[in-house]
Parts: structure tokens; C-alpha cells; sequence
């Protein structure tokens, strides 16, 4: 067995297939050619997705473009999604090791030897679907972009983006789409960057509000959204019907329609604001089991109310005091 450590994560799985997946990985792991670990969060190796999750085909985009693979996890009538592995449940252990086996023999034909993207590979990811996934992913320090004759340069651990431009609103949606655009993942803050500073989480939430129109909406109508936190106020424009949904997501979960109804504003502000929140990694699709797991609500109850007063203290420029 090779010493490289690879990771899997879990894409909408079932809750019992999640576990048993977290339960095997402990015991499998002498048996296949790669060492592998669980993980939480779009920067593993592997994805093992659940073909009826919308987060699934936000992962397949996501892994396309960065060298990683899916793996549709099947039950009996399901689908498997184009170009992923299979793997059929309930879970064989004998299934998961020649599954991992074949991913390790992928990943080592597909391995990168730098991170970039020219700008004329338009095939897979927009420039706020890899700013948003290098971000979930938090390994990346600096990118630098190539994109409508501007270069930004992007430091993922403030959230900000340096240029020569002042950007407005429309600008940056426009470059939050473009597809024709050179991305490079670098270690260290280049010299020279530019005297105009931007937040990043500004353009990934205007590109997810206008989503829709540019087909890059990451949200399906019958399924149903929770938030896990809430955007930040200080930094986003946050219109007052936002903030109302941002607090019914954050006591329960609601499909797009029914956050409209709750709020009472059209359909398409739902939908542009469920975008916006899947776009900064805020979102979470929510099955039907996992809303009746015991203790939820006390959870969701206490992360409702610390995120509403740390966005509000960011909004009103209140530092937090050391001894709350």
C-alpha cells in the first residue's frame, strides 16, 4: 500500500450510507492500494454522490475541472451520473476497496502538476464557480486571474481581491460568469496586485443571484435548502427581504417556492437568493431524514441566533468583546 493519503467525502449521501462509508474507511484502508481517510468538504480526492442530489451535480462541475472524481452511489432503481464511477448500495466492503482501487488508478493518470486554467478551456467552470470551489476547498493561499483584459489577484484566507480597477456591481457579475479567463493558484502574494481592494464573497453572491439568467443555477425547485450560516450583512448587500429569508432558512429548511411564500416575494427572488447562499458555501440541501434527526432543532435554534448577532455586529462595525 503507497504512504500518499487520499480523501473521500460525502455528496447528499443518505445519512445510513454516510456512516456505513465512515465505518469502512476504517477498516478498508489495509486492504487498498492508496491509504484513504474520511473528509468533509469539496477538497477530497473522491466525492461519492447520491445521483438525486442537486449538490451532486454541483460536485461533478466542480471535480471536472480540478482532476478529482465522483462516484455515483446506486440503489436499487436509481441512476448513475454521466461520467462517474459506480458503486451500489448497500455497500459491500469487496464493492468499496475495488472501487477506491480503480479511483487511485485514475487519479494517478489524471494527477496535476500545476493548478491553472486557460482561457480557452471554456468547457467546465465559470470564474465564480472556481473561486467558489477553491474557497471550499481551503487549501489554496493566492490565486491570480486572467479575465477581460484585468488581472485580479485573490487572498483566500481575508476574502479579498486586489486590481488596478474600481470594479462596480456590473462588473463584477460580469467577470463572475465569463468563461474565457487564465487562473492560476499561487503560494505567495505577488508584489504588485493594484490600489483597489474588493471582496471576494461580493461577487461570488451577486453571480449566484444572477445565476439563473447565465444557466448556472446550482439550486433545484423540488428540493428543500437550509442554511448552515448566514451571509454576511457587512460585506453583501443584503436587501431587508433577504435578511427575512435568511432567518426562516435559518430555522428550518424550505424549497424555493415555499421561502417565497413565507416571505411573500416572487419566485425568482427565492430562487436568486438560494443561489447566492449555495455560491458562498452557506447552503444545505436538506433530506427529509435529517429533518426529523433527533436534537436538530435545539442545534439549529443556537446557530440561529449566534449568526444573527455576529452578522449585525459586523454590519454595525461592533467588535466583539473578549469575554462573551
Amino acid at each position: 500500500m503507497s504512504s500518499k493519503m487520499r480523501k473521500v467525502t460525502a455528496v447528499g449521501l443518505l445519512a445510513r450510507d454516510e456512516l456505513l462509508v465512515r465505518t469502512l474507511l476504517k477498516v478498508v484502508t489495509t486492504q487498498t492500494t492508496e491509504a484513504w481517510s474520511f473528509h468533509d468538504g469539496f477538497e477530497a480526492n473522491v466525492a461519492l454522490c447520491n445521483p438525486d442530489s442537486a449538490l451532486s451535480m454541483m460536485a461533478i462541475r466542480r471535480a471536472s475541472s480540478h482532476g478529482l472524481l465522483c462516484v455515483s452511489v446506486v440503489h436499487d432503481g436509481g441512476h448513475v451520473l454521466p461520467e462517474t464511477l459506480m458503486l451500489r448500495a448497500p455497500i459491500r466492503s469487496s464493492d468499496f476497496i475495488d472501487v477506491l482501487n480503480r479511483a487511485s488508478g485514475r487519479l494517478q493518470v489524471q494527477g496535476r502538476s500545476q493548478e491553472s486554467w486557460p482561457k480557452d478551456d471554456e468547457r467546465y467552470e465559470s470564474v465564480a464557480q472556481a473561486l467558489s470551489r477553491l474557497k471550499s476547498e481551503r487549501t489554496a493561499r493566492h490565486a491570480r486571474i486572467e479575465v477581460q483584459n484585468r488581472v485580479l489577484v485573490v487572498e483566500f484566507r481575508t476574502g479579498q481581491m486586489a486590481g488596478v480597477d474600481d470594479l462596480t456591481d456590473a462588473d463584477l457579475v460580469d467577470i463572475a460568469h465569463s468563461r474565457s479567463f487564465t487562473l492560476t493558484v499561487l503560494d505567495e502574494r505577488p508584489g504588485d496586485t493594484g490600489t483597489f481592494t474588493h471582496v471576494l464573497d461580493r461577487l461570488l453572491w451577486l453571480s449566484g443571484l444572477h445565476g439563473a439568467s447565465h444557466g448556472e443555477a446550482d439550486v433545484l425547485p423540488d428540493r428543500r435548502y437550509q442554511l448552515r450560516r448566514w451571509p454576511d450583512a457587512g460585506s453583501l448587500p443584503l436587501q431587508s427581504f433577504q435578511l427575512h429569508m435568511a432567518a426562516v432558512l435559518s430555522r428550518q429548511a424550505a424549497t424555493a417556492d415555499e421561502l417565497a411564500s413565507r416571505v411573500q416575494r416572487p419566485l425568482q427572488d427565492a430562487e436568486a437568493f438560494l443561489n447566492g447562499c449555495a455560491m458562498l458555501g452557506v447552503l444545505d440541501e436538506v433530506t427529509a431524514s435529517m429533518e426529523n434527526r433527533a436534537g436538530g432543532m435545539r442545534a439549529t435554534r443556537k446557530s440561529f441566533y449566534g449568526d444573527l448577532f455576529h452578522s449585525l455586529r459586523t454590519m454595525l462595525g461592533i467588535r466583539r468583546s473578549a469575554g462573551e
